[in-house]
């Protein structure tokens, strides 16, 4: 009975994370980008104790007319991420990774180093992470930038005939930039948020090696615009709370290289499945 009522505090939590952050970022306009369809290929090698080494390749195509695709390839970002997943128990592991981003105009390298608990009740796994990222650029000009995001997700398997399964994951992540954090101008401290996804995945697992799934993720990206005045002085804008919200639909291709002295039933980092 107690586990039940937790679960269901945890389900309600992550859906009061995602209606909050749009309470909080009501603003006079809500901007929409354009679709963008994103093609994901996930590798992990486990390792005898538990731990693993990862890998992830992240092709972004927009269906904007104004997006540039980066030199003769379709896409707009291409990312590849490689990393390293330190098992602690059942429940907690630690990790760092590094992923590289090619996009125009500007390349960037992110360096993230993360905890994340998983916890099984009823059947249902409830994942939640904390990470820390470094942003460098190539461009010596801007300068390096820092980020901690939150993740709260809910998945659960459910078995099909023979060894297949069915696995459905929603999940909410939000995004803090330092920048909004510690920037001395006032009107920044009235948000924190720099960018929030809510994502609904849907995979099929055909064995403990091999899966593949389709997901969607409604990506809102938070910001201000400052008040335009004219040249008399008098304000024709105020300052503005914007959003702006991108869909995304996916999908992604996964493998697991699994030791023979491991479990295939440990999952220690808060991948959707």
């Amino acid at each position: 009975m107690l586990k039940s009522i937790c679960f269901k505090n945890l389900f309600c939590l992550l859906l009061c994370c995602f209606f909050c952050s749009k309470i909080a970022a009501q603003t006079t306009k809500d901007n929409s980008k354009d679709l963008e369809l994103w093609t994901k290929f996930n590798i992990e090698y486990q390792l005898k104790g538990g731990s693993f080494l990862f890998a992830e390749t992240n092709l972004r195509y927009s269906t904007s007319p104004f997006s540039k695709n980066i030199h003769i390839l379709p896409v707009v970002r291409l990312q590849q991420m490689v990393g390293y997943d330190q098992y602690l128990d059942k429940n907690w592991s630690v990790g760092l990774s590094l992923r590289y981003v090619w996009e125009k105009p500007v390349s960037r390298v992110f360096s993230r180093v993360y905890a994340s608990h998983l916890s099984i009740v009823k059947g249902y796994e409830i994942q939640k992470g904390i990470s820390f990222e470094r942003i460098d650029s190539e461009n010596k000009f801007l300068d390096t930038e820092s980020r901690v995001s939150l993740f709260l997700g809910l998945s659960k398997n459910f078995n099909l005939k023979g060894k297949t399964k069915l696995r459905p994951t929603i999940s909410y992540q939000v995004f803090m930039n330092h920048k909004w954090v510690l920037s001395q101008n006032p009107i920044y401290s009235t948000r924190s948020i720099d960018m929030g996804r809510l994502s609904i995945e849907l995979a099929y697992l055909f064995n403990p090696k091999w899966s593949i799934s389709l997901y969607f993720i409604d990506q809102t990206e938070y910001f201000w615009v400052l008040a335009n005045f004219d040249s008399m002085g008098n304000q024709i804008d105020p300052d503005q709370n914007l959003n702006t919200t991108t869909p995304i639909i996916g999908c992604r291709l996964y493998c697991r290289l699994l030791n023979s002295k491991v479990s295939d039933k440990i999952r220690t980092r808060f991948l959707p499945f």
